[in-house]
């Protein structure tokens, strides 16, 4: 999976990616190769030096897959009363993004309780900007 846009080879962030050894004959930096449509055969050269740029996808946060999609997703839901389910911030949202990832196949670990608790749970936001974009509590009188 890359994480960053990648502006030599074009290939975008989120996109899913085999790496593959190649040939190095001209001693250059590129002994490495994406293929970034994985049903085509096209080779992307790459340059070792920017490997930490791919990142394995077999395993990621709901979070860090936004963006992505899969063929095939598992969303694993811990087994957690209500009050620390809340703490961990499980919500409708995240849920959500987990299920559209996924192509054509998707698997739900989870306990009934579990996944009924994110499905009635909003995302509470606090960034507190409702309160500087209309200056409650603010001290100046402006």
């Amino acid at each position: 999976l890359m994480l960053y846009f990648e502006a030599r080879t074009g290939i975008g962030a989120g996109a899913e990616v085999d790496a593959v050894g190649i040939e190095d004959d001209d001693q250059s930096d590129t002994d490495l190769a994406l293929q970034p449509d994985l049903k085509n055969t096209r080779l992307v050269p790459f340059e070792v030096a920017l490997l930490s740029r791919v990142v394995p996808a077999f395993a990621m946060t709901v979070h860090k897959a936004q963006g992505s999609e899969f063929d095939a997703v598992t969303l694993i839901l811990p087994e957690l009363d209500a009050t620390q389910l809340e703490k961990i911030g499980l919500h409708r949202a995240l849920i959500y993004t987990a299920v559209t990832r996924a192509k054509s196949s998707l698997v739900i670990c989870a306990t009934e309780a579990a996944l009924a608790h994110g499905l009635q749970t909003t995302a509470r936001r606090n960034s507190g900007l409702a309160e500087r974009l209309l200056g409650v509590g603010s001290t100046t009188g402006d």
